[in-house]
């Protein structure tokens, strides 16, 4: 019977590694965003995450920060100008979260003195245990919007990786508790869908061949 269990989780493991693709949707008013500044808002999570107590606090703090400055980092390596998240967390400090999260991207971008901000929401965080199997699904949406109002960029992306190990501990750690090196799989194949904006010199911008 165990032997049973553990085939079955073999093969599990074996499937749950592939990927989806990412899906997006690219405005055209993106190419006229030349000199676009960003302002990365704090990664919001939805209220069942912590449904049953499967997402602590810690995690919130630790997945949230390496969401957030990944995505940041990556703004530019595309040539955007991504606003201090000093700045801006500073700006929901003073002012309350909840005060500030239901204004629109025409006033956040404003107050942000930035040219369009960019929301990360962390739609799904899904873990499972079972002796020496783990598994962690992550899904997650990313939009960009023009200080208009223009949604700019959507995309939206899932993964699930698995391990099986005789060492529980280990293959725990290595699947969900080592959040870095798959949060930045996951960002990198997130931003492979947005295109470089100009680079910037001596304060203009020009098309790249």
């Amino acid at each position: 019977m165990k032997k049973i269990f553990f085939t079955a989780l073999f093969v599990l493991t074996v499937f749950a590694g592939c990927s989806n693709s990412v899906t997006y949707t690219l405005s055209e008013q993106y190419a006229q965003t030349a000199k676009m500044g960003v302002a990365v808002l704090p990664v919001e999570w939805p209220a069942s995450i912590w449904e049953g107590g499967r997402f602590s606090a810690a995690e919130d703090k630790a997945v949230s920060y390496l969401f957030r400055t990944m995505v940041y980092e990556k703004l530019k390596t595309k040539n955007l100008r991504p606003v201090a998240l000093e700045t801006i967390d500073e700006a929901y400090l003073k002012a309350g979260k909840s005060s500030l999260s239901g204004k629109t991207p025409q006033e956040l971008a404003a107050l942000f003195n930035a040219d369009s901000v960019l929301s990360v929401k962390i739609t799904g965080w899904d873990k499972t245990t079972l002796g020496g199997y783990a598994s962690l699904t992550i899904d997650a949406s990313f939009e960009m919007h023009g200080s208009e109002g223009t949604s700019l960029w959507v995309a939206q992306y899932s993964t699930k990786e698995s391990d099986l190990r005789l060492d529980a501990a280990s293959v725990e750690y290595s699947v969900i508790k080592a959040h870095e090196p798959r949060i930045q799989r996951f960002v990198d194949a997130v931003f492979s869908t947005l295109p470089d904006s100009p680079a910037r010199q001596d304060g203009y911008f020009q098309w790249l061949p």
